[in-house]
């Protein structure tokens, strides 16, 4: 848990050390080259806390007889708000549902729900998404969540495995 609130101010720190003129190239070698090296196992970390949240919502949502089997959460630095980590959903797999809830960027918890449907109503996709991270689109109806995260740090599959499993079940009633 400590290692959380480490992340923000060493993405601080990088975008600082990226941007100057002078010494930018020097602060990044000093700088960020440590923070790069724990970047991957930091944002694992995290990235399970946000989804041991996940799993408690979902649990709170549709009841003990019914938790997350799998899930997945946005997490990627964020140069361009000055730094941070950023994240803007997280989806979650039971037994018959999707579940996508908003993060809050601030505190990492879930802020909202913004799906909650039967999984054989919902399709979600895997793709490459902006700037070559790897993305699960979610879709229902006319809405469209993007859910992109970090090589090595996001884990799609389970969650694909997981829906469609669902997926099928549900079909099948």
């Amino acid at each position: 848990m400590k290692r959380y609130k480490w992340i923000g101010q060493a993405s601080l720190v990088e975008s600082l050390a990226l941007g100057g003129d002078r010494i930018g190239p020097l602060l990044s070698m000093a700088l960020v080259l440590p923070f790069l090296f724990l970047q991957g196992s930091t944002f694992r970390e995290y990235r399970q806390w946000i989804l041991d949240q996940v799993g408690q919502a979902t649990t709170y949502l549709f009841g003990a007889g019914e938790p997350m089997l799998a899930g997945e959460t946005s997490i990627y630095p964020s140069l361009i708000v000055g730094g941070g980590v950023k994240g803007e959903h997280a989806v979650a797999v039971t037994a018959a549902h999707v579940l996508v809830v908003r993060i809050d960027n601030l505190s990492g918890r879930p802020r909202s729900v913004e799906l909650a449907a039967r999984s054989a109503d919902v399709s979600i996709e895997l793709s490459s998404g902006p700037i070559g991270y790897p993305a699960l689109t979610v879709r229902y109806g006319s809405g469209v969540w993007p859910i992109r995260g970090l090589r090595k740090v996001f884990q799609p599959e389970p969650l694909l495995r997981a829906w469609r499993d669902a997926a099928a079940r549900g079909a099948g009633m």
